[in-house]
């Protein structure tokens, strides 16, 4: 299989005044960009686009994201609306029901579509090494990111894992919100983590628009998903509390890429979930959180007013309670969708490697924690011995009642923490109790 793939940002270098640019747009005119490929003759071009006239900024956001795709593929699929799957040659691939759905479900959730939209479809890295970004990094951890934007997107994919369908549904939901709403403010913070919030919240509510038989053979659970993502939450928040509180709008004052990577794909989903389930209390659509940002999304503090609309009068408390403020959102009435003790396991490892390669850009000593499913049941069994306060009695048994799992797990570490003589609100518990040797 011979194939080149890249996205914008790999590859191009753009005059100076290309990257001048604000909210109203480049600063001065660069007329036209033109794209010349030059390619052997039995090979295919999947492209974005091959002229841009009077770009703006939409444009040259969309050069540096769309995959920009060359080599010998099989074009397995394509719609009238200009939807198409792309294999490389003579790559097994199973039926397409599972893309048109997929596509057909953000062509009713947005009322339109990007003009043409192409995904490709890659086989892992042989080389096994890690990609990491936008919640990217599994367990095997050898994917390809070619590039994801409004008109080609290319990567690593297995029809049989759910995951995989996520992330291009993940994808997907940019391109179409980038089509819709092609705004800068979007794109910067404190708005970045509500665009981010919507495109994972709508990833996995997506999948149950998959063909039911994919949806068995993938064992898909919307609700018990997002159970898995607050108990990701909780674990890595109680673990390491002083890395891990921090409001949502001081996005910007953010440095870290893993205290990034937590917020847009871990923390921001479930305040979006929060705030659309409150809002449909007070007789809101499911879908009105998105429709209001597509409209009004130029303003630079967007996830202000977009509670407003959806809240009224209990806006401001929401605001500053899980925007400005740091309270954990208190969706405990996610227990009755919780999955096994196994799959809460297998989540709360995941977040620990997902974290773990962006901490290891910033800090070589970083100490990944992952738990065997006997350590699991060691916790479980000896947690009603351990008297630890490491939360406050309520929080405690909160968490207590909505996830065992969980609760176990933190105060199992905690207990270790304090035989080794660490103090429970030492900032640098984590390292100290991990360090090899100890």
């Amino acid at each position: 299989m011979l194939y080149i793939i890249f996205d914008g940002d790999q590859a191009f270098l753009l005059p100076a005044p290309f990257y001048i640019y604000d909210d109203e747009g480049i600063k001065e005119s660069v007329g036209t960009i033109r794209f010349t490929f030059d390619i052997p003759k039995d090979w295919m071009k999947v492209v974005p686009f091959d002229r841009i006239d009077n770009p703006g900024w939409n444009d040259i956001y969309a050069i540096h994201k769309n995959a920009f795709v060359f080599g010998m593929f099989d074009k397995i699929m394509e719609t009238e609306a200009g939807f198409r799957v792309y294999v490389p040659a003579g790559a097994v691939h199973t039926e397409t029901s599972g893309f048109e759905e997929l596509f057909a479900y953000y062509v009713d959730l947005f009322a339109s579509a990007p003009p043409e939209y192409s995904v490709v479809l890659l086989p892992p890295d042989n080389r096994g090494e890690r990609v990491i970004g936008g919640g990217d990094i599994g367990l095997t951890g050898d994917r390809i990111i070619g590039g994801a934007g409004t008109a080609v997107t290319a990567a690593s994919f297995d029809y049989n894992k759910l995951r995989d369908w996520q992330l291009l549904s993940h994808r997907m939901f940019h391109a179409f919100y980038d089509t819709t709403a092609p705004y800068y403010n979007a794109h910067v913070p404190p708005n970045v983590w509500l665009n981010e919030g919507l495109s994972t919240y709508y990833e996995n509510m997506s999948m149950g628009a998959l063909p039911e038989h994919l949806k068995s053979m993938l064992g898909v659970d919307v609700n018990g998903r997002f159970a898995l993502i607050f108990d990701q939450y909780l674990y890595m928040r109680i673990k390491d509390p002083y890395v891990y509180t921090f409001a949502a709008m001081d996005e910007a004052q953010i440095k870290s890429g893993a205290v990034t990577e937590y917020l847009h794909y871990t923390m921001a989903p479930l305040i979006v979930k929060l705030l659309i389930d409150e809002s449909m209390k007070l007789g809101k659509g499911p879908d009105d959180l998105l429709r209001y940002c597509l409209t009004e999304n130029e303003s630079p503090i967007t996830p202000f007013w977009a509670a407003v609309e959806m809240l009224g009068e209990s806006s401001q408390d929401f605001c500053e309670t899980y925007m400005l403020g740091t309270s954990i959102p208190p969706l405990w009435y996610l227990k009755q969708y919780q999955p096994s003790s196994q799959d809460v396991l297998e989540a709360l490892n995941e977040i620990e490697i997902i974290l773990e390669s962006w901490w290891k850009l910033e800090n070589d000593s970083y100490r990944v924690h992952l738990v065997t499913e006997e350590q699991l049941s060691k916790a479980m069994n000896d947690m009603d011995n351990d008297r630890i306060m490491f939360l406050p009695p309520e929080m405690a048994g909160l968490i207590r009642e909505y996830c065992p799992e969980v609760y176990a797990l933190l105060s199992d570490f905690y207990r270790q923490a304090q035989e080794k003589g660490i103090p429970l609100d030492d900032r640098n518990t984590r390292s100290k109790l991990l360090e090899p040797g100890t």
